[in-house]
């Protein structure tokens, strides 16, 4: 079976994602489903505009560089591949990180640290081969907040407002009617299945504009 090696990052985020232990995120789950659609009038304002960890024409792009991959085979033969990065694709992807800032406290500030971009590589990067990728910062609960005592359901909503807005400025100022994929793993995939809820579910231009939801990983 053949194995991919990508700078070496597999190894290190695979690690730092499974640091994410089950029972927090089954509480940050529910948490998301039951209390977010009950409060979400009462959430925290969102920044003033999206930082955007990936985005079309941002220096740099954690999600638009180098995909040179190294293909090993069963045998322990390997070659490199450069697939090419796609220059007009057709689709956008719409993509929510994992659980993987190291920030003190409960919620993440909106700094883009390492963490975010090893894991915007490792994860968001392939699919720039088809689609623009969209990616905004948001401030997930953090690794410390989700591996203490229960986080509060205001914290959860801190972060949800974040990806909301992010959605909300991505389809007003960037999307012109085109489809979009949704990418989310972990935390963002709750972060996704709640902004599928309230902001495309019930509104049929935006159901009309997306093609597929990759939602990863929720427990």
């Amino acid at each position: 079976m053949a194995r991919l090696s990508q700078a070496g990052e597999e190894e290190s985020m695979d690690g730092r994602i499974k640091r994410v232990n089950a029972r927090a995120l089954a509480a940050f789950t529910l948490a998301a489903a039951l209390g977010a659609l009950a409060l979400i009038a009462f959430a925290p304002r969102a920044s003033a505009s999206t930082t955007w960890l990936c985005k079309p024409g941002a220096t740099p792009n954690p999600c638009f560089s180098s995909l040179q991959t190294t293909v090993f085979s069963s045998a322990g033969d390997s070659h490199v591949e450069n697939p090419p990065l796609a220059r007009r694709p057709k689709v956008d992807c719409f993509y929510v990180y994992p659980t993987v800032s190291e920030d003190k406290g409960t919620n993440a500030d909106l700094s883009i640290d390492a963490e975010e971009i090893a894991v915007a590589r490792y994860q968001a990067s392939r699919f720039s081969q088809r689609c623009r990728v969209f990616a905004p910062m948001y401030r997930q609960l953090t690794l410390e907040g989700i591996n203490g005592p229960p986080a509060p359901e205001s914290a959860i909503l801190t972060a949800y407002s974040d990806v909301r807005a992010a959605w909300k400025e991505y389809m007003r100022r960037y999307n012109h009617g085109r489809g979009v994929i949704l990418i989310g793993h972990s935390q963002g995939t709750g972060m996704l299945t709640q902004l599928i809820r309230q902001r495309i579910d019930p509104y049929p231009s935006a159901r009309k504009r997306l093609v597929s939801a990759f939602l990863l990983a929720a427990m």
